[in-house]
């Protein structure tokens, strides 16, 4: 791996690496190679939870400390999955991450919570973009999230993506109250379409966005 040392981005898309790929990957990285990457694509990949624990140990171990995009969108992974890149990132591993893709994944509820609560303990305080669009995401998840955000979390996000998703109005309430008391006040866009929310709602979500001069898709 020595000739990758110098290595700033890698873009594995839509290659079918699936897990034994991402092991061999995040094995190397944690013997020190690729130490200056920053960008790292490996969404379309068909990979699950095993594949995403072996790299969040990596990263909680040190490996990838310069990475500032992350991309793990439509693979297979779970909420065990997230829920160790999540723990890894509360012990301060991707500390200077600022785009995170896993969209088109299966997280559900459990796996936002997970995110949402090492937020809330100083992780991925950097963070600009958040996509989680079709994972099966419902009120639940979206709450804590938004709790989390009144917390003081995720500060820095400008971009949310929560589009189909199975969200209903309890959750974008909690959005929204977020939202008024001054949460995510870099937020620069909201996507919440393809979820199951009335004109009312949608009203109030773009009145709370409307206060940082934000815009909301649904």
């Amino acid at each position: 791996m020595a000739p990758l040392a110098c290595l700033t981005l890698l873009n594995l898309r839509n290659n079918k690496i699936g897990d034994a790929g991402v092991e061999s990957l995040a094995k190397a990285c944690a013997g020190g190679a690729m130490a200056r990457l920053e960008i790292l694509d490996l969404s379309r990949n068909q990979i699950g939870d095993a594949g995403l624990e072996a790299l969040a140990k990596a990263c909680a171990g040190g490996a990838m400390a310069n990475l500032t995009l992350l991309n793990l969108n439509s693979n297979q992974i779970g909420y065990a999955g997230v829920s160790s890149l999540a723990q890894a990132c509360a012990g301060g591993a991707l500390a200077k991450l600022k785009q995170l893709f896993l969209g088109g994944n299966q997280i559900g509820d459990a796996g936002v919570k997970s995110l949402a609560e090492a937020c809330v303990s100083g992780a991925l305080a950097q963070l600009e973009k958040l996509d989680l669009y079709r994972n099966q995401i419902g009120d639940a998840g979206v709450t804590a999230l938004a709790k989390a955000c009144a917390k003081g979390a995720l500060a820095q996000l400008e971009m949310l993506w929560l589009d189909n998703n199975i969200i209903g109005e309890v959750g974008v309430k909690a959005l929204a109250q977020a939202c008024a008391s001054g949460a995510l006040a870099k937020l620069e866009a909201l996507n919440l379409s393809g979820n199951s929310i009335s004109d009312r709602v949608k009203g109030t979500m773009r009145t709370a966005m409307s206060k940082r001069s934000g815009t909301v898709y649904f």
